[in-house]
């Protein structure tokens, strides 16, 4: 495995350092938002959907499902957020940064993340499916339970995240690496069925490039086995074939 095969890393936000302090208008339907630090408000439960958001701070906020159904979010910077069942399927996510916020039960599904990075946050039961994922990070999350059916990833790095019993099916992978995550529970059987572009060893779950598994995929066999980081989590396998298939 080569510095090659490695994730690109995401671009950080570039934010102003000179942002007008304020708060968000009533009304964020297909509004915009531009070059403004939000701190202590809460939004909970708002329609934002087909919102504009540039060069944002948001500070301390609550975000408790707020809908953000096709927003266009870039260059903004999320810290210590209450964002439990936030909407943002099928929006448009570009250099975005989350640190230490609570996004249980997230919606993502068809979204678009591009250069997003999560840090220490609580994305357990988020909806991810059919979602892009490209140059985004994971660092220190909690993702369990979380849904990444159909996921399209590149460049995308999970460290130190609790991924147990994710679902993976027919996801696509390129260049997504794992370090040192909790993958008890999963993804197994019908969790991964279809899933492409896992190489895994002791230490660590890579991969370099998109591939399909060969054979059956069926809930009772285990496509493409993961463990990260040597832990006792069960047996570990390679490539597209499960141990039962190799020695068939």
């Amino acid at each position: 495995m080569t510095s090659s095969d490695a994730p690109l890393a995401p671009a950080e936000p570039d934010v102003p350092d000179d942002l007008a302090v304020g708060s968000l208008p009533d009304r964020l339907i297909d509004d915009e938002v531009e070059e403004l630090a939000v701190s202590g408000v809460d939004l909970s439960a708002r329609d934002a959907r087909g919102l504009t958001m540039r060069d944002v701070v948001l500070s301390e906020v609550g975000v408790n499902e707020l809908v953000l159904t096709r927003a266009r979010l870039r260059d903004v910077i999320v810290r210590d957020a209450d964002a439990a069942n936030i909407h943002l399927d099928e929006a448009e996510l570009h250099r975005i940064r989350f640190d230490r916020s609570r996004l249980t039960g997230a919606v993502l599904a068809g979204a678009h993340l591009e250069d997003v990075t999560f840090v220490a946050c609580r994305l357990d039961l988020c909806n991810v499916r059919f979602a892009r994922l490209e140059r985004v990070r994971f660092e220190g999350c909690a993702m369990r339970g979380a849904d990444l059916q159909g996921v399209q990833c590149s460049s995308v790095e999970f460290r130190d995240c609790e991924l147990a019993e994710v679902s993976w099916t027919r996801a696509a992978l390129e260049r997504t690496e794992l370090r040192r995550c909790d993958l008890t529970g999963g993804p197994t059987g019908s969790r991964a069925s279809g899933v492409r572009g896992w190489h895994t060893t002791t230490s660590s779950a890579r991969c370099t490039r998109s591939f399909r598994p060969r054979g059956s995929t069926s809930s009772t066999e285990r496509p493409t086995g993961m463990r990260a980081d040597g832990g006792d989590q069960g047996e570990t396998f390679r490539g597209g074939r499960s141990r039962a298939e190799r020695t068939a």
